[in-house]
């Protein structure tokens, strides 16, 4: 909630810009805590550093197949900016400009590291740039921090139960793909508490051919597919795979 900010905000006499495109859905599943941080370190990173004019948060959707998102969200600024020569290790460890500028502003910027880290473990990435191109006075160029997150459409899920007419938990079916043998054991009982029917199997190079022989030969069917992301595990990249086989027009991947 950016309403916390509003305070500040008001106190420095700053205009706050909050755009979501239109084709973000209303409801996604992601990590809410997590970016709830993100945003809160950079809104309020940037409105430290701004004297005048205004911060905008922009959320775009970068990417959508099967329900699955990348979002990107940007986070802008009219404040000092950053000088060209830190932008390479700003994420390494964030040093403000100068002594004088640690005496005005305060902090060392800890926050703006925590963030990179806190985006990496929701599947995104980082970056930065000076001017932030909201800016018209050189004096105050600005900053833009943009991050991307991977999530998941929850309408997706809604619409494609109502197409496959599932009313009970004891009709849908999962396969749950992962990394290695025991590690989803946790997911498999919640699922089978509701009745729903789980198959796990660990992601090898035949993995995408299992799956496509199962629907020419109908050995096994399944309504959904589980795909269980992890840092040393890429689910988006086997979800990818997945949708240019034209295997997801087939299955609800999450």
């Amino acid at each position: 909630d950016l309403n916390i900010f509003n305070p500040d905000l008001r106190e420095k006499n700053l205009d706050f810009i909050l755009r979501i495109e239109p084709n973000i859905p209303d409801k996604i599943i992601g990590d809410p805590f997590r970016l709830r941080q993100v945003l809160s370190n950079l809104v309020g990173n940037a409105i430290k550093f701004t004297e005048k004019g205004k911060i905008a948060v922009i959320v775009k959707l970068v990417e959508e197949y099967s329900g699955n998102l990348i979002i990107q969200i940007d986070v802008e600024d009219t404040g000092i900016g950053i000088p060209e020569k830190q932008l390479k290790g700003i994420f390494v460890s964030f040093e403000q400009a100068d002594g004088s500028t640690i005496r005005k502003y305060g902090g060392t910027g800890l926050n703006i590291t925590i963030s990179k880290q806190l985006v990496e473990l929701m599947g995104g990435e980082i970056r930065v740039e000076s001017p932030s191109g909201i800016s018209d006075d050189p004096e105050t160029p600005g900053t833009r921090f943009s991050f991307t997150i991977k999530a998941f459409s929850n309408e997706k899920i809604k619409k494609c139960i109502r197409n496959e007419k599932i009313t009970k938990y004891h009709q849908i079916k999962t396969l749950i793909i992962n990394e290695k043998t025991g590690k989803d054991d946790h997911l498999l009982e919640i699922l089978q508490n509701f009745g729903i029917s789980s198959y796990v199997t660990n992601f090898q190079e035949k993995t995408i051919d299992m799956i496509k022989s199962n629907i020419t030969n109908r050995t096994e069917s399944y309504n959904v597919i589980i795909i269980s992301d992890t840092s040393s595990f890429n689910g988006f990249e086997v979800a990818r795979q997945l949708h240019q086989h034209k295997l997801s027009d087939k299955f609800l991947i999450m």
